[in-house]
């Protein structure tokens, strides 16, 4: 004997809870694609077209210990692409270095309030290392190329 199958009723209030999903998964994955690589549209937004740059940053600046660099400071950032030049200015005591990015650092998720490392020599002309971090300005001076640089 076989039993008829019952055609299943769809309470109308599933399906609306079905798009109201899937608009909702859309508006996070628009969320995501406009918030997240917020540094990075920053950095296309830095040149006008007379090459004058106009992004700055505030923040915290530490320092590690790096190998030595050539003839250079040098720095590690997440909000500026490697070989990117940036004059970064102690807040405290208005002295200023320029630097060059050769690294991504410091870890966002572990320091969010840093916005760039220094190398150490770097950071001595800016303050004394013992201090551990200092409140700077970064203001790039020539964007690099983002392609992996190796200090010597």
């Amino acid at each position: 004997m076989t039993r008829e199958k019952k055609p299943v009723k769809v309470p109308p209030n599933a399906q609306g809870g079905l798009l109201r999903k899937r608009f909702l998964a859309l508006l996070v994955i628009a969320f995501m694609a406009i918030a997240l690589p917020v540094s990075y549209r920053s950095l296309l937004q830095i040149r006008e077209e007379d090459d004058t740059i106009k992004y700055e940053s505030e923040g915290v600046a530490s320092w590690y210990q790096q190998g030595i660099c050539r003839q250079e400071y040098c720095a590690a950032s997440t909000e500026y692409p490697r070989d990117t030049y940036v004059e970064v200015e102690a807040i405290e005591t208005g002295q200023s270095i320029v630097v060059r990015i050769n690294d991504y650092g410091p870890d966002p998720g572990v320091h969010p309030d840093r916005i760039i490392d220094l190398d150490l020599p770097a950071f001595r002309q800016l303050a004394n290392p013992e201090k551990g971090t200092i409140v700077v300005r970064t203001r790039p001076v020539e964007i690099g190329t983002g392609e992996e640089v190796f200090s010597d």
